[in-house]
Protein backbone atom coordinates (compact mmCIF):
# COMPACT_ATOMS: atom_id res chain seq x y z
CA UNK A 1 0.00 0.00 0.00
CA UNK A 2 2.85 2.42 0.73
CA UNK A 3 3.97 2.33 -2.89
CA UNK A 4 0.56 1.71 -4.52
CA UNK A 5 -1.71 4.17 -2.69
CA UNK A 6 -3.36 6.82 -4.88
CA UNK A 7 -3.82 9.22 -1.94
CA UNK A 8 -0.79 11.39 -1.19
CA UNK A 9 -1.62 11.87 2.48
CA UNK A 10 -2.18 8.14 2.99
CA UNK A 11 0.99 7.37 1.07
CA UNK A 12 2.99 9.69 3.30
CA UNK A 13 1.60 8.06 6.44
CA UNK A 14 2.17 4.53 5.18
CA UNK A 15 5.65 5.32 3.92
CA UNK A 16 6.65 6.54 7.36
CA UNK A 17 5.10 3.45 8.91
CA UNK A 18 7.05 1.16 6.60
CA UNK A 19 10.31 2.80 7.64
CA UNK A 20 9.42 2.21 11.28
CA UNK A 21 8.65 -1.46 10.57
CA UNK A 22 11.94 -1.92 8.74
CA UNK A 23 13.86 -0.40 11.63
CA UNK A 24 12.11 -2.56 14.21
CA UNK A 25 12.23 -5.83 12.27
CA UNK A 26 15.70 -5.52 10.76
CA UNK A 27 17.60 -4.06 13.71
CA UNK A 28 15.58 -4.53 16.90
CA UNK A 29 14.11 -7.97 16.20
CA UNK A 30 16.84 -9.16 13.85
CA UNK A 31 14.30 -10.58 11.41
CA UNK A 32 15.82 -12.31 8.41
CA UNK A 33 13.46 -13.87 5.87
CA UNK A 34 12.56 -13.62 2.20
CA UNK A 35 9.41 -11.61 2.97
CA UNK A 36 11.39 -8.82 4.63
CA UNK A 37 13.95 -8.86 1.81
CA UNK A 38 11.27 -8.52 -0.86
CA UNK A 39 9.55 -5.78 1.14
CA UNK A 40 12.78 -3.77 1.38
CA UNK A 41 13.48 -4.21 -2.33
CA UNK A 42 9.93 -3.20 -3.28
CA UNK A 43 9.88 -0.13 -1.06
CA UNK A 44 13.36 0.99 -2.15
CA UNK A 45 12.43 0.58 -5.81
CA UNK A 46 9.07 2.32 -5.85
CA UNK A 47 8.73 4.56 -2.81
CA UNK A 48 8.04 8.13 -3.90
CA UNK A 49 6.69 9.87 -0.84
CA UNK A 50 10.04 10.64 0.77
CA UNK A 51 12.23 10.14 -2.30
CA UNK A 52 12.96 13.86 -2.69
CA UNK A 53 13.23 15.25 0.83
CA UNK A 54 14.13 12.30 3.08
CA UNK A 55 15.99 9.81 0.89
CA UNK A 56 17.31 6.61 2.44
CA UNK A 57 17.81 4.64 -0.76
CA UNK A 58 21.46 3.84 -0.11
CA UNK A 59 20.66 2.64 3.42
CA UNK A 60 17.86 0.43 2.12
CA UNK A 61 20.11 -1.07 -0.55
CA UNK A 62 22.76 -1.94 2.02
CA UNK A 63 20.07 -3.42 4.28
CA UNK A 64 18.80 -5.59 1.42
CA UNK A 65 22.35 -6.80 0.70
CA UNK A 66 22.86 -7.60 4.39
CA UNK A 67 19.63 -9.63 4.55
CA UNK A 68 20.62 -11.42 1.35
CA UNK A 69 23.96 -12.39 2.86
CA UNK A 70 22.43 -13.45 6.18
CA UNK A 71 20.01 -15.74 4.33
CA UNK A 72 22.84 -17.21 2.22
CA UNK A 73 20.95 -16.24 -0.92
CA UNK A 74 24.13 -14.99 -2.59
CA UNK A 75 25.67 -18.45 -2.90
CA UNK A 76 24.76 -22.07 -3.69
CA UNK A 77 23.64 -24.35 -0.86
CA UNK A 78 26.45 -25.55 1.38
CA UNK A 79 26.80 -28.98 2.95
CA UNK A 80 29.86 -27.97 4.93
CA UNK A 81 29.50 -29.72 8.33
CA UNK A 82 31.68 -27.06 9.93
CA UNK A 83 29.17 -24.35 9.01
CA UNK A 84 26.26 -26.35 10.36
CA UNK A 85 28.21 -27.11 13.56
CA UNK A 86 28.93 -23.41 13.98
CA UNK A 87 25.21 -22.65 13.98
CA UNK A 88 24.52 -25.46 16.44
CA UNK A 89 27.21 -24.28 18.86
CA UNK A 90 25.89 -20.73 18.78
CA UNK A 91 22.31 -21.92 19.22
CA UNK A 92 21.27 -19.93 16.17
CA UNK A 93 18.55 -21.14 13.85
CA UNK A 94 20.07 -22.34 10.58
CA UNK A 95 18.92 -20.57 7.39
CA UNK A 96 16.58 -22.76 5.36
CA UNK A 97 18.91 -22.40 2.38
CA UNK A 98 21.45 -24.68 4.08
CA UNK A 99 19.15 -27.68 3.66
CA UNK A 100 17.38 -27.17 0.32
CA UNK A 101 17.93 -25.91 -3.26
CA UNK A 102 17.24 -22.22 -3.94
CA UNK A 103 13.80 -21.26 -5.22
CA UNK A 104 13.28 -19.24 -8.38
CA UNK A 105 11.92 -16.42 -6.23
CA UNK A 106 15.17 -16.34 -4.26
CA UNK A 107 17.16 -16.24 -7.48
CA UNK A 108 15.08 -13.31 -8.71
CA UNK A 109 15.61 -11.52 -5.41
CA UNK A 110 19.38 -11.85 -5.86
CA UNK A 111 19.28 -10.41 -9.37
CA UNK A 112 16.85 -7.69 -8.33
CA UNK A 113 19.15 -6.70 -5.50
CA UNK A 114 22.04 -6.49 -7.96
CA UNK A 115 20.05 -4.20 -10.24
CA UNK A 116 19.04 -1.94 -7.38
CA UNK A 117 22.56 -1.75 -5.95
CA UNK A 118 23.95 -0.70 -9.34
CA UNK A 119 21.55 2.19 -9.98
CA UNK A 120 23.23 4.26 -12.71
CA UNK A 121 23.60 7.44 -10.67
CA UNK A 122 26.42 9.98 -10.65
CA UNK A 123 26.21 10.04 -6.85
CA UNK A 124 26.07 6.30 -6.18
CA UNK A 125 27.29 5.54 -2.68
CA UNK A 126 28.31 2.32 -1.01
CA UNK A 127 29.33 -0.98 -2.53
CA UNK A 128 27.21 -2.74 -5.11
CA UNK A 129 26.30 -6.38 -4.64
CA UNK A 130 29.27 -8.44 -5.77
CA UNK A 131 28.69 -10.45 -8.94
CA UNK A 132 29.72 -14.09 -8.59
CA UNK A 133 29.61 -17.34 -10.50
CA UNK A 134 26.44 -18.17 -8.57
CA UNK A 135 24.80 -15.06 -10.03
CA UNK A 136 25.64 -16.41 -13.49
CA UNK A 137 23.99 -19.67 -12.46
CA UNK A 138 20.83 -17.82 -11.42
CA UNK A 139 20.65 -16.08 -14.79
CA UNK A 140 21.06 -19.42 -16.58
CA UNK A 141 18.40 -21.16 -14.47
CA UNK A 142 15.84 -18.40 -14.98
CA UNK A 143 16.56 -18.45 -18.72
CA UNK A 144 15.94 -22.19 -18.83
CA UNK A 145 12.88 -22.32 -16.57
CA UNK A 146 11.00 -19.35 -18.09
CA UNK A 147 8.50 -19.52 -15.23
CA UNK A 148 7.38 -15.89 -15.59
CA UNK A 149 7.14 -13.76 -18.70
CA UNK A 150 8.96 -10.99 -16.83
CA UNK A 151 11.98 -13.23 -16.23
CA UNK A 152 13.15 -12.59 -19.79
CA UNK A 153 13.20 -8.84 -19.24
CA UNK A 154 14.93 -9.22 -15.87
CA UNK A 155 17.71 -11.28 -17.46
CA UNK A 156 18.31 -8.76 -20.26
CA UNK A 157 18.39 -5.85 -17.80
CA UNK A 158 20.97 -7.70 -15.73
CA UNK A 159 23.14 -8.40 -18.78
CA UNK A 160 23.15 -4.72 -19.72
CA UNK A 161 23.88 -3.65 -16.17
CA UNK A 162 26.92 -5.95 -16.14
CA UNK A 163 28.31 -4.03 -19.11
CA UNK A 164 27.56 -0.79 -17.29
CA UNK A 165 29.44 -2.01 -14.24
CA UNK A 166 32.51 -2.66 -16.38
CA UNK A 167 32.46 1.04 -17.28
CA UNK A 168 32.24 1.87 -13.58
CA UNK A 169 35.35 -0.26 -12.92
CA UNK A 170 37.54 1.26 -15.64
CA UNK A 171 40.91 2.73 -14.53
CA UNK A 172 39.78 6.30 -15.12
CA UNK A 173 36.29 5.88 -13.66
CA UNK A 174 35.48 8.59 -11.12
CA UNK A 175 37.92 11.11 -12.59
CA UNK A 176 36.03 12.09 -15.72
CA UNK A 177 36.38 15.76 -14.91
CA UNK A 178 39.82 15.75 -13.30
CA UNK A 179 43.39 15.65 -14.52
CA UNK A 180 45.00 12.24 -14.17
CA UNK A 181 48.44 10.77 -14.63
CA UNK A 182 47.07 7.54 -16.11
CA UNK A 183 48.84 6.40 -19.27
CA UNK A 184 46.30 3.80 -20.28
CA UNK A 185 44.76 4.13 -23.71
CA UNK A 186 40.98 4.02 -23.78
CA UNK A 187 40.79 2.59 -27.27
CA UNK A 188 41.11 -1.07 -26.25
CA UNK A 189 38.52 -0.77 -23.48
CA UNK A 190 36.16 1.22 -25.68
CA UNK A 191 36.24 -1.29 -28.52
CA UNK A 192 35.62 -4.14 -26.08
CA UNK A 193 32.60 -2.43 -24.52
CA UNK A 194 31.21 -1.46 -27.92
CA UNK A 195 31.58 -5.06 -29.06
CA UNK A 196 29.73 -6.30 -25.98
CA UNK A 197 26.90 -3.87 -26.65
CA UNK A 198 26.76 -5.06 -30.25
CA UNK A 199 26.64 -8.69 -29.17
CA UNK A 200 23.85 -7.90 -26.72
CA UNK A 201 21.75 -6.25 -29.42
CA UNK A 202 22.15 -9.24 -31.73
CA UNK A 203 21.33 -11.80 -29.03
CA UNK A 204 18.43 -10.00 -27.34
CA UNK A 205 15.09 -11.82 -27.77
CA UNK A 206 13.00 -10.41 -30.61
CA UNK A 207 9.96 -10.33 -28.33
CA UNK A 208 11.71 -7.57 -26.33
CA UNK A 209 12.89 -5.55 -29.32
CA UNK A 210 10.39 -2.76 -28.69
CA UNK A 211 10.24 -3.06 -24.91
CA UNK A 212 10.71 0.50 -23.65
CA UNK A 213 12.15 -0.51 -20.29
CA UNK A 214 14.87 -2.48 -22.05
CA UNK A 215 15.48 0.23 -24.65
CA UNK A 216 15.95 2.81 -21.91
CA UNK A 217 18.48 0.56 -20.17
CA UNK A 218 20.26 -0.05 -23.49
CA UNK A 219 20.59 3.65 -24.34
CA UNK A 220 21.65 4.44 -20.78
CA UNK A 221 24.43 1.86 -21.08
CA UNK A 222 25.41 3.35 -24.43
CA UNK A 223 25.64 6.75 -22.74
CA UNK A 224 27.83 5.42 -19.95
CA UNK A 225 30.19 3.64 -22.33
CA UNK A 226 30.85 6.84 -24.28
CA UNK A 227 31.04 9.23 -21.33
CA UNK A 228 34.78 8.60 -21.42
CA UNK A 229 34.82 11.37 -24.01
CA UNK A 230 34.38 13.87 -21.15
CA UNK A 231 37.54 12.70 -19.41
CA UNK A 232 40.46 15.11 -19.13
CA UNK A 233 42.88 12.31 -18.32
CA UNK A 234 45.85 12.61 -20.72
CA UNK A 235 46.83 10.10 -23.39
CA UNK A 236 43.49 8.27 -23.34
CA UNK A 237 43.16 8.39 -27.10
CA UNK A 238 46.80 8.15 -28.16
CA UNK A 239 47.03 7.43 -31.89
CA UNK A 240 43.31 8.10 -32.37
CA UNK A 241 42.96 11.91 -32.50
CA UNK A 242 39.27 11.92 -33.44
CA UNK A 243 38.09 9.25 -31.01
CA UNK A 244 37.15 11.75 -28.30
CA UNK A 245 34.85 13.52 -30.75
CA UNK A 246 33.38 10.17 -31.80
CA UNK A 247 32.68 9.31 -28.15
CA UNK A 248 30.99 12.63 -27.49
CA UNK A 249 28.87 12.33 -30.62
CA UNK A 250 27.89 8.75 -29.75
CA UNK A 251 26.96 9.92 -26.24
CA UNK A 252 24.81 12.68 -27.76
CA UNK A 253 23.02 10.18 -30.00
CA UNK A 254 22.40 7.89 -27.02
CA UNK A 255 20.98 10.79 -24.97
CA UNK A 256 18.68 11.73 -27.86
CA UNK A 257 17.48 8.13 -28.29
CA UNK A 258 16.89 7.76 -24.54
CA UNK A 259 14.82 10.93 -24.36
CA UNK A 260 12.80 9.99 -27.46
CA UNK A 261 11.81 6.67 -25.87
CA UNK A 262 11.03 8.30 -22.53
CA UNK A 263 8.78 10.92 -24.11
CA UNK A 264 6.87 8.19 -25.96
CA UNK A 265 5.64 6.72 -22.64
CA UNK A 266 2.06 7.81 -21.77
CA UNK A 267 1.77 9.75 -18.48
CA UNK A 268 -0.59 7.09 -17.11
CA UNK A 269 2.37 4.69 -17.03
CA UNK A 270 4.60 7.02 -14.99
CA UNK A 271 3.25 5.52 -11.77
CA UNK A 272 5.24 2.38 -12.60
CA UNK A 273 8.56 4.22 -12.81
CA UNK A 274 11.18 2.80 -10.48
CA UNK A 275 14.09 4.59 -8.83
CA UNK A 276 16.24 3.33 -11.72
CA UNK A 277 14.11 5.28 -14.18
CA UNK A 278 14.61 8.57 -12.35
CA UNK A 279 18.34 7.93 -12.03
CA UNK A 280 18.59 7.30 -15.77
CA UNK A 281 16.47 10.34 -16.60
CA UNK A 282 18.74 12.47 -14.46
CA UNK A 283 21.84 10.98 -16.09
CA UNK A 284 20.52 11.68 -19.58
CA UNK A 285 19.76 15.32 -18.82
CA UNK A 286 23.06 15.82 -17.01
CA UNK A 287 24.91 14.40 -20.01
CA UNK A 288 22.95 16.82 -22.21
CA UNK A 289 24.16 19.63 -19.96
CA UNK A 290 27.75 18.38 -20.10
CA UNK A 291 27.63 18.11 -23.88
CA UNK A 292 26.21 21.63 -24.08
CA UNK A 293 29.02 23.12 -22.00
CA UNK A 294 31.99 20.87 -22.81
CA UNK A 295 35.11 22.84 -23.69
CA UNK A 296 37.13 20.95 -26.28
CA UNK A 297 38.50 22.30 -29.58
CA UNK A 298 37.00 19.56 -31.75
CA UNK A 299 33.59 19.59 -30.07
CA UNK A 300 30.96 21.73 -31.75
CA UNK A 301 28.17 22.68 -29.35
CA UNK A 302 25.89 23.48 -32.27
CA UNK A 303 25.62 19.71 -32.78
CA UNK A 304 23.80 19.52 -29.45
CA UNK A 305 21.42 22.30 -30.41
CA UNK A 306 20.75 20.71 -33.81
CA UNK A 307 20.23 17.25 -32.33
CA UNK A 308 18.37 17.95 -29.11
CA UNK A 309 16.28 20.90 -27.95
CA UNK A 310 16.82 20.52 -24.22
CA UNK A 311 14.52 23.39 -23.29
CA UNK A 312 11.66 21.83 -25.26
CA UNK A 313 12.50 18.42 -23.80
CA UNK A 314 12.24 19.79 -20.26
CA UNK A 315 8.90 21.37 -21.13
CA UNK A 316 7.61 18.04 -22.48
CA UNK A 317 8.84 16.19 -19.38
CA UNK A 318 7.15 18.76 -17.16
CA UNK A 319 3.88 18.37 -19.08
CA UNK A 320 4.10 14.60 -18.78
CA UNK A 321 4.50 14.70 -15.00
CA UNK A 322 1.75 17.30 -14.70
CA UNK A 323 -0.72 15.01 -16.49
CA UNK A 324 -0.18 11.97 -14.26
CA UNK A 325 -2.55 13.06 -11.49
CA UNK A 326 -5.55 13.29 -13.80
CA UNK A 327 -4.51 10.32 -15.95
CA UNK A 328 -4.49 7.81 -13.07
CA UNK A 329 -6.90 9.50 -10.64
CA UNK A 330 -4.55 10.49 -7.84
CA UNK A 331 -5.94 12.25 -4.75
CA UNK A 332 -9.58 12.00 -5.72
CA UNK A 333 -11.63 13.75 -3.09
CA UNK A 334 -9.12 15.60 -0.96
CA UNK A 335 -5.52 15.46 0.19
CA UNK A 336 -3.40 17.65 2.43
CA UNK A 337 -0.26 16.87 0.44
CA UNK A 338 0.86 17.48 -3.13
CA UNK A 339 1.30 14.33 -5.16
CA UNK A 340 4.81 13.28 -6.16
CA UNK A 341 4.32 13.80 -9.88
CA UNK A 342 3.11 17.37 -9.47
CA UNK A 343 6.23 18.01 -7.40
CA UNK A 344 8.33 16.55 -10.21
CA UNK A 345 6.60 18.81 -12.72
CA UNK A 346 7.36 21.83 -10.55
CA UNK A 347 11.02 20.88 -10.21
CA UNK A 348 11.36 20.26 -13.92
CA UNK A 349 9.87 23.69 -14.63
CA UNK A 350 12.45 25.27 -12.30
CA UNK A 351 15.24 23.49 -14.16
CA UNK A 352 13.88 24.72 -17.50
CA UNK A 353 13.91 28.31 -16.23
CA UNK A 354 17.53 27.89 -15.18
CA UNK A 355 18.44 26.27 -18.48
CA UNK A 356 16.83 29.02 -20.55
CA UNK A 357 18.54 31.72 -18.49
CA UNK A 358 22.05 30.27 -18.31
CA UNK A 359 22.69 27.48 -20.80
CA UNK A 360 20.75 28.49 -23.90
CA UNK A 361 22.63 31.81 -24.30
CA UNK A 362 25.90 29.94 -23.77
CA UNK A 363 25.15 27.46 -26.54
CA UNK A 364 24.58 30.34 -28.93
CA UNK A 365 27.87 32.04 -28.07
CA UNK A 366 31.47 31.20 -28.84
CA UNK A 367 32.85 31.85 -25.38
CA UNK A 368 32.71 29.11 -22.73
CA UNK A 369 33.03 30.34 -19.15
CA UNK A 370 34.56 28.11 -16.44
CA UNK A 371 32.11 25.52 -15.13
CA UNK A 372 32.26 27.01 -11.63
CA UNK A 373 30.56 30.11 -13.02
CA UNK A 374 27.39 28.10 -13.55
CA UNK A 375 26.92 28.31 -9.77
CA UNK A 376 23.57 27.12 -8.49
CA UNK A 377 22.47 25.76 -11.86
CA UNK A 378 24.84 22.80 -11.90
CA UNK A 379 24.11 21.99 -8.24
CA UNK A 380 20.36 22.13 -8.76
CA UNK A 381 20.61 20.15 -11.96
CA UNK A 382 22.60 17.39 -10.25
CA UNK A 383 20.34 17.31 -7.20
CA UNK A 384 16.91 17.37 -8.85
CA UNK A 385 16.31 13.61 -9.02
CA UNK A 386 19.39 11.99 -7.54
CA UNK A 387 18.67 10.01 -4.34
Amino acid sequence: MAVASTQSTQQKTLSKKVREVFGREAYLEGTRNIDLLLAVLTYATWDRRYYLDKPILNSLIQLAIAILYDLFLDRPPSNDPGLILDYNLKGIRKPARLSRPPTLEERRALLGCFLLSTVPSFTRKGEALRWTAYCDECVLVLEQEKELASDGLLIQLVKLRLINEKVFDLPWSGVLNEDSSTRLSATLYLKSLQAQLGTFKLSSPTVLTDNKTLLLELYNTDMCVHEIGFSLAPNLFTGHPHQRFECLFACLQAVKSWIDVFLSIPPAQYVGFSVCMYAKLSRGLIDAWRLSTYDYPEWDRTLVRETLDVSLTLEQIENGFAQVKAAVGLDRGSSHDTDFFSLMASRTRAIKVSWDAMITPLMESFDIPPLDEFGDFSTEFLDIWLP
